[in-house]
């Protein structure tokens, strides 16, 4: 092995940069007396030229407008709460759809291709209403009128989804959102080679009188540039983004647009309840009476806890926003 030793001289040009270069700069960084004045753009000026603007009161700089809050009113159906028809059919309500023993071959190849039981969902109406799985206070809840609240545009990226489940993705997003919210819903081709997903999707969604646009990508781009490729295209002021296996409940746009119109530096995120890639039941997966709060691992994996007692706002409904 062989051992690397510094000279002198190396070890005196070492001294001389640490005295003469890093001192100095890392003595100036905690400086609090520096003149800096002559810094138009320091956070410090700054702040000194909005209190001189605003009176001596200082902006809140995180943009919150707490006149856009949510009002919860007691007994008083809120102002974008649907008032819906009972529906029936295969899979109405979030029922799950049992199959024929006939049927279960074929079944088994389009989960192997499509990750879904696509014989099962291709019974259910494109138009199924899941159940409501909100806490029923949820329906009293009132939010600011439609020229307060931004516009959204749902981004959805698919590569060789499945017909029903894609389409009834775009289904739900158009019947369960308020049509002055929703600026237009974006479908990202991911490079896809399944015939049903060229011009007989193309042809299909000319009915939504271009509320829904789609692009292709020329080559596979992933998850994640495709996403950015849909937010290019959108018009809205907020970007949805949604997989092309979703269904909505009721009402689920609002609140998460309301939390924006409050503070534009918010990520508002729903809570995502699950669909059986078996027989496309719809349940939920959390606790009753938790509620659960979305934390990032340090692999960067998205995953959602329990919200700690500390957190907990005391003296607010289960159903107030919260994080």
């Amino acid at each position: 092995m062989v051992r690397l030793r510094y000279s002198s001289i190396a070890k005196l040009v070492a001294l001389f940069f640490v005295v003469f270069f890093i001192l100095p700069s890392f003595f100036n960084l905690y400086d609090s007396s520096t003149d800096i004045s002559d810094f138009n753009d320091h956070p410090r000026n700054i702040d000194h030229k909005r209190l001189v603007e605003n009176n001596g009161q200082l902006p809140n700089r995180y943009g919150e407008n707490p006149e856009n809050i949510a009002i919860f009113k007691e007994g008083v159906l809120g102002n974008y709460e649907p008032v819906l028809e009972p529906r029936t059919g295969p899979g109405e309500g979030g029922v799950g759809v049992n199959l024929a023993p006939e049927e279960k071959s074929a079944a088994e190849r389009t989960v192997r291709e499509f990750g879904f039981n696509m014989v099962a969902s291709d019974k259910i109406s494109l138009d199924r209403r899941i159940k409501d799985t909100r806490p029923a206070e949820c329906k009293y809840w009132h939010y600011p009128e439609s020229s307060k609240l931004p516009k959204a545009s749902v981004v959805i990226v698919f590569v060789n989804e499945g017909w029903s489940t894609l389409m009834r993705t775009v289904h739900s997003v158009i019947n369960t959102s308020p049509p002055e919210l929703l600026a237009d819903i974006i479908l990202v081709d991911d490079y896809s080679n399944k015939e049903h997903l060229k011009e007989k999707l193309e042809t299909y969604i000319t009915r939504f009188n271009g509320k829904v646009k789609l692009t292709r990508t020329t080559k596979r781009e992933g998850l994640v540039r495709a996403r950015v490729i849909g937010a290019e295209m959108a018009s809205g002021d907020v970007i949805v983004i949604l997989d092309a296996h979703c269904e909505c409940v009721a009402n689920w746009l609002p609140p998460l647009l309301t939390r924006i119109a409050v503070n534009r530096k918010i990520v508002a995120v729903p809570i995502v309840d699950k669909i059986s890639w078996q027989n496309l039941e719809h349940k939920s997966v959390y606790r009753e009476n938790t509620r659960y709060i979305g934390v990032f691992e340090w692999g960067f994996l998205y995953k959602e806890m329990a919200l700690p007692p500390f957190e907990e706002k005391t003296g607010k409904k289960f159903s107030d926003p919260y994080g």
